[in-house]
């Protein structure tokens, strides 16, 4: 794993300036490769490059150059299915120098363009520069695992791994875009390709993007599918079937030259990616899981009775609310405002699994794709129980959740309305009471309802539509994004074995009865994992990832970012609905998420907007 960074222009560079400007960005990478360095430059373009040794550790460096020194590479990723493209490569007169997958990447560049994408297995993004043709092409993997940013310049185009490297730019500004804030308020994150910060963009999932002085090109290769067939399917076969697959998922994430272990909470999709791993892997594995001292957080007996029956060398990691302390420092490394509290966790779960690993698996994707939270029930359930839900009387002093479930109902049968009346952290009315009227005004009409109604339409399945929703914009912006950050923060690499994109593909063409079959979610993955794992696992509720943010919160490190005079500074708020909000964002559910996503949000400005982002705060 690695990060990548680059500059290219229309004219010849500014020398020493430029220089400075690459080596400025290279410094905000250096936590995603502590391993090595390099660099390319010519007339019109710099490229560099820090590198977490994990494939061909020798031979692997970078930027890499083919043979006759016109086509310059910079990549962040594993391509899984390297060593078959090499096959087919080198029967077609291709020669390597080295046992790189990034080797393979430049020779299928020139064999087959951008159609070579198609042919990829792996979590991946990279740049090649074409010397002689002026031209840069960019692309990222088809489910957004490893992340993207570039913006455009007078002179040309910068891109990099992350965002606070596009940002030491001296041509990048650092002003907020409205627009993107207003999604990040019902989302919690900033859906691609928007980010915070105007004129930077994400490389949607799926999308190759091309430069060549004036002209830009970008264009997708890959979209998730549909939705499901409901037709009829031998649910024997397909257990079979997708256990097969989900097993060769597990061993090709194995490749490695390094040390490797799993995320272990004691659920079943982790568990199961565990027991697949066990396996298949040389030597016992080392698991790792994370406990809160909070009841009804700590899920360690459970990791433990798994790693009990699997052999795994466990390790245990206790986190407490004092972890609030590194909260500045974790958003400066999550690189965009993203309020899911579970990146606490998360990092430091890295922390822990680095003096062991350097390769880790996670259980990421299996809920989106195999329906395993419980409001995915609302959706699938909500019209045909429309007519028998009363609407209350009145709503005064009604919980939070009452009136979202209220809300819901009656925006149906408009589901995209009826998805954002449940899921948006911040409502359109909520927005109307905290935004200033100038921010109001500034903001203009909400992106949000464009940004979902593609996926929602009246007729077809409603579940299905929401599966493909959440794994397109909640999947690779918050949850991908989190584990990514965290993980490559302390230089760790993690992989996402539900996530290979056969498995995508084979999942979501699948009827949704089979997701959710009547109360009980991820029903065909318990059915993949009947005979892998303890039965008290595969029939175990959902837990999730949860944190005790409602006891956390009380804490002054968060109470006191929002005085009167930092909330008028910022001038995006009315005072008195934050001063509100502070009051009261440790009793109701609702009002706890909006409290915590402003308070990531003013901790993000302080620490990547207002201040040199290249360094981390102490």
């Amino acid at each position: 794993m690695c990060g990548i960074c680059g500059i290219v222009n229309k004219r010849a560079p500014g020398g020493e300036a430029e220089e400075r400007t690459l080596a400025r960005m290279m410094h905000a990478l250096r936590h995603r490769g502590p391993d090595d360095a390099g660099t390319y430059r010519d007339a019109h373009a710099a490229l560099g490059h820090r590198r977490l040794s994990i494939i061909d550790i020798a031979g692997g460096h970078q930027p890499m150059t083919n043979e006759d020194g016109l086509l310059h590479l910079v990549y962040n990723g594993e391509i899984y299915n390297y060593l078959d493209l090499r096959h087919e490569l080198a029967e077609r007169g291709h020669r390597f120098r080295t046992n790189s997958d990034a080797e393979v990447l430049l020779h299928l560049y020139e064999e087959f363009g951008p159609d070579g994408l198609g042919r990829l297995n792996g979590m991946f993004a990279f740049a090649i520069w074409d010397a002689r043709a002026r031209r840069l092409f960019l692309a990222r993997d088809r489910l957004g695992i490893k992340p993207l940013f570039f913006a455009f310049t007078a002179e040309g185009l910068v891109f990099a791994s992350e965002l606070k490297a596009v940002l030491a730019h001296p041509r990048v500004s650092r002003q907020l875009d409205l627009a993107a804030l207003d999604e990040y308020l019902t989302f919690m994150f900033v859906p691609a390709p928007r980010t915070m910060v105007r004129g930077v963009q994400k490389l949607p999932p799926g999308y190759w993007l091309q430069w060549h002085e004036d002209r830009v090109e970008m264009r997708c290769y890959w979209r998730l599918p549909e939705g499901s067939d409901n037709g009829r399917c031998d649910e024997a076969q397909v257990v079979t079937d997708l256990r097969d697959l989900l097993a060769d998922a597990v061993r090709i994430h194995l490749m490695s030259e390094v040390p490797l272990g799993a995320y272990l909470s004691g659920g079943l999709d982790s568990s199961l990616i565990c027991a697949l791993m066990t396996r298949v892997a040389n030597g016992p594995v080392n698991t790792f899981s994370v406990g809160f001292h909070e009841r009804g957080y700590d899920e360690r007996q459970h990791a433990r009775r798994i790693a009990q029956s699997l052999g795994t060398r466990h390790h245990e990691l206790m986190v407490t609310g004092d972890s609030l302390a590194l909260l500045p420092r974790i958003i400066w490394h999550l690189d965009e405002p993203v309020a899911d509290a579970a990146a606490i966790p998360t990092y430091l779960m890295a922390q822990l699994t680095k003096a062991h690993v350097t390769v880790v698996l996670t259980g990421e994707g299996a809920d989106e794709l195999f329906a395993g939270y419980d409001y995915y029930k609302f959706f699938a359930w909500g019209e045909r129980v429309r007519s028998l839900w009363p609407a209350p009387r009145s709503l005064r002093g009604a919980p939070g959740w009452l009136r979202r479930v209220t809300a819901f109902r009656q925006c149906l049968p408009d589901r995209a309305a009826a998805y954002l009346a449940l899921k948006s952290v911040f409502t359109e009315a909520e927005k109307e009471s905290l935004y200033e009227p100038a921010m109001m005004r500034a903001r203009g009409e909400s992106s949000v309802r464009a940004l979902a109604a593609p996926f929602f339409s009246r007729g077809g399945d409603f579940l299905a539509q929401l599966l493909r929703f959440e794994s397109a914009y909640w999947l690779p912006d918050d949850l991908l994004t989190k584990v990514d950050r965290m993980t490559m923060a302390h230089a760790v690499e993690g992989r996402v074995p539900y996530l290979d994109y056969r498995v995508v593909e084979r999942v979501m063409a699948l009827p949704s009865r089979l997701k959710l079959c009547g109360v009980v979610g991820k029903y065909l993955l318990r059915e993949i994992a009947r005979g892998v794992l303890p039965e008290a696992t595969r029939r175990r509720r959902k837990t999730g990832f949860a944190v005790p943010i409602a006891r956390w919160a009380r804490r002054g490190v968060l109470r006191d970012l929002f005085t009167e005079d930092s909330i008028r500074q910022r001038g995006l708020f009315r005072t008195q609905t934050v001063r509100r909000l502070v009051e009261t964002g440790s009793a109701d559910l609702f009002a706890r998420r909006q409290f915590w996503t402003l308070a990531v949000l003013e901790l993000w400005c302080r620490n990547v907007l207002d201040r040199d982002s290249t360094e981390p705060p102490c």
